[in-house]
């Protein structure tokens, strides 16, 4: 089951990132937003079972967004920029040759990122 979980997540991530246009521009971010900083995958959830982010994902995926809106990511050992906005209940995060936004959702001290039941925990360096 811990095998179904990684494949997964990580064929999720990559078509999240890897989808072609242009990034937004970015976005006017308060100094003292508490999403500035950065972000590591620390735990995975889908089914119900729990497992670690290393083990789901089989790598480390951290992003960082910073004051001025723009945001890198860094997964598989590649890096790549973005521009990141606040929503309602997180942030939108969107890489320069992605077609839609990565979605996070504020719970808790966290950032939750779910697609299609699994979830993704990000808590802040």
């Amino acid at each position: 089951m811990k095998k179904n979980l990684a494949i997964l997540l990580a064929a999720v991530l990559m078509c999240g990132l890897l989808a072609g246009c242009e990034a937004s521009p970015a976005a006017v971010i308060p100094a003292d937003s508490p999403y500035i900083g950065t972000w590591e995958a620390t735990r995975a959830t889908a089914s119900g079972e729990e497992t670690d982010a290393k083990e789901a994902l089989g790598e480390m995926f951290i992003f960082t967004l910073k004051a001025d809106g723009t945001a890198t990511v860094t997964a598989e050992d590649e890096v790549s920029e973005g521009t990141w906005s606040i929503s309602s209940d997180g942030v939108n995060l969107r890489m320069k040759d992605a077609k839609k936004d990565l979605k996070f959702k504020s719970e808790d001290g966290t950032l939750v990122m779910s697609v299609l039941g699994c979830k993704i925990y990000f808590e802040k360096k």
